[in-house]
């Protein structure tokens, strides 16, 4: 059957899929897929995704991106080749966000490690930066190293001024990694934290020295130097001496 976007009337599942495949620009052009898209939203579309989720190709992914962020986890484990992770380019911001909650134990840990690193360079581009520290920070899960370590490598990306609306959270996250042995990238972290010479930093002198300490006590060896200066700054030397030397 030879299907054209303006002739078909799509009453059935098999006629939706088929129109579907024409809302991909790649294949049908940038004005055609609008027509397309615009003549599938005018019907009941949501009864044809479960079935289309179950069914999906390269083809009718463009249709559903939209309804069922589900349908990201279950394109990228179909076979195809690489094109199937560019489908995530395609996504809105509000879904590539939610594409960076795929992590285990929901998801399994291969298959999150695929759609993260795809997904983050856009949320980075695309969505709002507090909700994606908010998002990363509920993902890290020492159970799973793989998606842990990937996490602080994405999280150290947003260590700039604008990471201090987040930093009660960044710090209680940190810090409790740090004291459970999770050392060496929570404290890089929190060493870019201090670098950005920004007083208010200071106030949580309490929070760093203190799990510091703690981290001392287990074997790790701390370098001071960065909150010191930071305190100097600041005027607050003697305050971070005697703190640092309790």
């Amino acid at each position: 059957m030879n299907v054209q976007p303006n002739d078909i009337e799509p009453i059935d599942y098999q006629s939706v899929k088929q129109l579907c495949q024409f809302v991909n620009p790649h294949i049908s052009g940038i004005n055609t897929s609008q027509l397309v898209y615009q003549k599938l939203s005018t019907i009941d579309f949501k009864r044809y995704v479960p079935r289309l989720v179950n069914d999906i190709n390269y083809s009718n992914a463009w249709i559903l991106k939209d309804h069922e962020p589900e349908v990201v986890k279950r394109f990228i484990n179909k076979e195809g080749g690489p094109e199937s992770l560019d489908f995530i380019e395609f996504l809105k911001p509000e879904t590539i966000l939610k594409c960076l909650t795929f992590v285990p134990p929901i998801t399994e840990e291969d298959e999150s490690i695929k759609i993260l690193q795809k997904a983050y360079p856009l949320a980075r581009l695309h969505c709002n930066h507090t909700e994606i520290i908010s998002t990363i920070l509920t993902s890290l899960n020492p159970k799973y190293p793989i998606i842990l370590n990937f996490s602080l490598d994405q999280l150290s990306l947003y260590i700039d001024k604008n990471c201090l609306i987040n930093l009660s959270k960044i710090l209680y996250t940190l810090n409790n990694l740090m004291i459970h042995d999770i050392f060496t990238k929570p404290f890089e972290i929190q060493q870019q934290i201090i670098k950005l010479k920004i007083p208010i930093i200071y106030t949580y002198v309490y929070d760093f020295i203190g799990c510091w300490k703690i981290c001392e006590k287990n074997g790790h060896q701390i370098d001071y130097t960065n909150l010191k200066q930071l305190a100097s700054s600041i005027n607050n030397l003697d305050h971070f001496n005697k703190l640092s030397t309790l």
